[in-house]
């Protein structure tokens, strides 16, 4: 099995939780390239 992108990780969460948000920023160790096999998505969620 192919290990899903933190990207592709955090845009399916998106569209599952928060279809109708108005943005989301994808932040933390994984997008600093510092992420560690037990580092977590750390998902902001803008909504109105």
């Amino acid at each position: 099995m192919k290990k899903m992108s933190a990207f592709d990780a955090a845009y399916e969460i998106i569209g599952e939780r928060f279809p109708s948000c108005d943005a989301a920023l994808l932040a933390g160790s994984i997008v600093r390239g510092e992420g560690t096999v037990t580092s977590d998505l750390d998902l902001i969620i803008f909504d109105s």
